[in-house]
């Protein structure tokens, strides 16, 4: 008997979810970023879905697509995710709302990887339990730290463990 040979009709992506309250058309400069990654893993063959707000970070009254396809990445903009920056409450607010829409979605999105950011600043607690959860691996890119700004208001010393391991330490 002779082998059958089946040629692969194609490889199934893999599925990478991308945390980032704020993204592309919003200005903020997280957004930008995580946009340029993650259009960036979609043309070398990923399936991304991003996970943000779909209000304006600065401006909570403007309001984008609940979902679009931007240069092959999916966007799921989360409703409530974002009431401006004008009090720590509405800040706070905000960071609660969207931590928990994307904490119920990403339990149950098709992911082979999590990738995430500063924004907002505690998400790492939801990507980081949904990862082990569902047993994926999960990257970081650290964004924001300034630890030159905390010297300056006084509130760590020069010289302590923080300021020496983000390289502003004498």
């Amino acid at each position: 008997m002779k082998p059958i040979h089946v040629k692969p009709t194609g490889v199934k992506p893999k599925r990478l979810l991308v945390f980032s309250q704020t993204f592309v058309p919003d200005p903020a400069s997280v957004g930008q970023h995580m946009a340029d990654v993650a259009v960036e893993m979609a043309r070398r063959g990923f399936s991304v879905r991003v996970y943000c707000s779909a209000r304006g970070y600065d401006d909570p009254s403007v309001i984008y697509p609940a979902q679009e396809n931007l240069h092959g990445v999916d966007v799921r903009r989360i409703p409530f995710a974002s009431f401006g920056k004008k009090s720590i409450l509405t800040r706070i607010l905000g960071t609660f709302s969207f931590m928990t829409q994307v904490f119920l979605r990403g339990l149950f999105a098709p992911a082979d990887g999590i990738f995430f950011s500063t924004s907002p600043p505690l998400i790492g607690i939801v990507a980081c339990f949904i990862g082990l959860v569902r047993r994926i691996p999960v990257a970081y890119w650290a964004m924001d730290l300034n630890p030159d700004q905390l010297i300056a208001m006084h509130k760590i010393k020069p010289r302590s463990f923080a300021a020496r391991a983000f390289g502003n330490g004498e």
